[in-house]
């Protein structure tokens, strides 16, 4: 039990200062204007709108590099991918409340930004947001330009007869007559694309249907999409401490249980945007055997083998785990949550059938593999017997392989 109350204490200490020490740097690659590629870890910022530049370590422990749109060509990170280059760009709001009333025509500006890769493939789609918070969507295909795909609104003010003056926007939708000639490899699409809205999750369905009617290969930048299941097994160190205002039961012991634990988990991102929070279920099965006898010290040990029990536990979980990478290939955390354990037992008094718990865990992970410890501790008595209560207290120590899975 020792040894185990120092590894929880190590974990937690060690995470808590990478946490300290951290902001969100995760992996990521970098390649310069001179093509040096520079691995490392990139501080994702969960930015509203496109970054402007990134700050770099080399190492965890290193100062923080700037890269920005003069001395970078390519940035990737969490399965977000950036490339630097010179575009044009209309900038005119479409905001109802924003809209000028004239027949405009675009009046792009030549920027040279981050621009966030969609899809790579024969046709390539690019995402970025201004500084006003509009969005812009970039076509390329067979490595020419970007085209900036057009869409844009504007008031028109018109008389009446009786000199009345009446208020309607007009909007232009010269993006749907792009996508229909970039994807003409896929004539079926016209329709979908006719009657498409200009808004993210449209344009993104439209270039998935574009892929799976062409059977071409592809790329599709997505963290979101991603899950992880696993499969666990491993050890237990279970403690039934029995109290009781008897003074000869309060005598009583009961030697640990080690046991194995096996079961499967879930693993995912709380939030679209975050990458260091992460969501983990998982529901574990294992058998508990437990004898009883006097205190230690006494001669006898078999005084109370009639109390002698077995359990059969399963536990359903959920935790916040918050992650912080060492390396490129280990990550460390360190979270909490509750759950709901299910007992079957032969004990003779009232056990708890079911019962929540806190549960509070800490591990390490190496690329597919978590070695995750966890401890959680109830009053499994139920409160009718008022003489005499028991506690059980776990730790568990977990191996788990996580399995990854693409969801599209």
């Amino acid at each position: 039990m020792r040894k185990f109350n120092i590894l929880v204490f190590v974990l937690t200490i060690f995470c808590n200062i990478s946490i300290v020490a951290q902001s969100n740097f995760v992996n990521g690659t970098i390649i310069t204007n001179n093509e040096d590629t520079l691995v490392g870890f990139i501080n994702n910022k969960q930015w509203v709108r496109s970054p402007h530049f990134f700050e770099f370590k080399k190492s965890l422990t290193d100062t923080i590099r700037i890269f920005n749109n003069k001395n970078t060509k390519y940035i990737s990170f969490s399965n977000n991918n950036y490339i630097c280059v010179n575009v044009s760009i209309d900038k005119e709001s479409n905001q109802t409340d924003k809209l000028k009333a004239i027949n405009r025509r675009m009046k792009p500006v030549t920027e040279k930004v981050f621009l966030q890769t969609l899809f790579s493939g024969k046709v390539n789609l690019y995402y970025y947001i201004d500084e006003y918070n509009k969005e812009h969507f970039y076509v390329q295909k067979d490595t020419l330009d970007f085209d900036e795909l057009i869409y844009y609104r504007y008031i028109v003010f018109s008389k009446t007869k009786n000199i009345k003056v009446s208020r309607s926007i007009e909007t232009v939708e010269t993006y749907k007559g792009q996508l229909i000639y970039y994807l003409n490899d896929c004539p079926s699409l016209k329709t979908k694309i006719t009657n498409s809205e200009f808004r993210k999750s449209s344009i993104i369905d439209i270039f998935k249907k574009y892929y799976d009617c062409t059977n071409l290969d592809f790329n599709y930048s997505d963290k979101s999409k991603r899950i992880y299941l696993s499969l666990i097994s491993g050890v237990t160190n279970s403690n039934f401490s029995f109290t009781s205002s008897n003074p000869e039961y309060s005598l009583a012991y009961f030697k640990p249980s080690t046991n194995l634990v096996f079961g499967l988990g879930y693993l995912s991102s709380i939030l679209k945007k975050q990458t260091n929070w992460k969501n983990y279920s998982e529901i574990t099965f294992n058998y508990l055997n437990f004898k009883a006898g006097y205190d230690k010290n006494s001669p006898d040990i078999n005084t109370f083998s009639w109390l002698n029990f077995n359990v059969f536990l399963t536990k359903a979980s959920n935790l916040i785990n918050y992650y912080i990478p060492i390396n490129n290939k280990i990550s460390c955390f360190l979270g909490g949550g509750a759950s709901l354990s299910i007992i079957v037992t032969d004990a003779v008094w009232d056990i708890k059938q079911f019962y929540f718990t806190p549960l509070f865990n800490t591990g390490i992970n190496f690329n597919n593999l978590t070695l995750e410890l966890n401890y959680s501790k109830k009053n499994i008595v139920k409160n009718t017997q008022l003489w005499y209560k028991g506690n059980l207290s776990s730790f568990t120590l977990n191996l788990n392989y996580k399995i990854p899975i693409k969801v599209h």
